[in-house]
């Protein structure tokens, strides 16, 4: 997740969000997790799904946290790696004074709709 809120340290918040949802994604047994920090080269020349086909992963999660308002914002996303099909897209406030408190709660309401949204695609890639 990228930390695009102008203020460097927030990178925490962001790092964060994305090591928490690794977190807590790898305890669904039948859907194997690539760490964040194994995802994508240093220098930044690849794409979320470029990273995601390098690696063999069927499926690539990522986005961008912003500052607006006086409010964090998270747009995530994520991405068939097969198809380059973008499967789910939401973007969930954050406020600002509670940010990292806020991690947890919304974490494990990406990681609901994640296990859904992916059983869904799995299912139409067995048809």
């Amino acid at each position: 997740f990228a930390n695009l809120t102008g203020d460097r340290d927030k990178t925490y918040l962001s790092d964060g969000i994305a090591e928490e949802l690794a977190d807590r994604v790898s305890r669904m047994r039948w859907l194997p997790v690539i760490s964040p920090g194994q995802s994508h080269r240093p220098d930044g020349t690849e794409t979320t799904l470029d990273a995601g086909r390098r690696l063999g992963a069927a499926y690539v999660m990522g986005g961008k946290l912003r500052l607006q308002d006086g409010e964090y914002w998270l747009s995530a996303h994520i991405i068939d790696c097969a198809t380059g099909q973008l499967i789910w897209s939401p973007r969930l406030r954050l406020p600002a004074p509670q940010a990292s408190n806020a991690i947890v709660p919304m974490v494990e309401e990406l990681v609901g709709a994640l296990e859904n949204r992916i059983d869904t695609a799995e299912k139409v890639r067995a048809k």
